[in-house]
This record gives C-alpha cells, structure tokens and sequence, in this order.
C-alpha cells in the first residue's frame, strides 16, 4: 500500500449491490482524485472481484456521496470512511 492513499469502504446501493454479495467493498485510491476518475478505478476494482460487472458503464449515472452529500463530477474526493454509490432512481 502506498502510504499516499486514502482508504474507505465503498458501499454499493440498489441493483450495484448485486455485484458484491456484501453491497460493500475496502477500497484504496490516490489523493485528490475527481469523482470522474474515481468512478474508473472504482469500476476496474469491481470488475477484479466480479467478473461479470459490465463496467464503468454501469456506474456513469450512479451518484457518488461522502457523508451525506452527492459530490459533483469534477469534485476531488476526501476520503471520510465511507463512499456510497446510488444509482440513478425513478419512479412517479
């Protein structure tokens, strides 16, 4: 591990969650990423636990939140323990 990452659980909601029996994941990644990036690195180290994850396709409308606020795409992500993944919602 380089002692440069930051590290937090990542937790997975809605259909995300069929993709890692525990809906959450230990994941490490550099300091000062953007949302942008993270959702690739977040989307390749998924794809290494299940191979049947289709991709960063699958996470390019989910909303990513640290402590309770969805943080924008350009945002740098602070790592704070734990980073939720919702996918997008619909209803009426």
């Amino acid at each position: 591990m380089n002692n440069n990452e930051q590290h937090c659980t990542v937790l997975l909601f809605g259909n995300l969650r069929n993709y890692l029996p525990s809906g959450r994941m230990d994941f490490r990644f550099p300091p000062g990423i953007t949302v942008k990036e993270l959702r690739k690195l977040l989307s390749m180290a998924i794809k290494e636990k299940n191979s049947a994850f289709p991709g960063e396709r699958a996470l390019s409308s989910a909303a990513i939140a640290v402590q309770d606020r969805v943080l924008s795409e350009e945002e740098r992500v602070e790592s704070r323990g734990e980073i939720a993944v919702l996918p997008p919602v619909c209803g009426g």
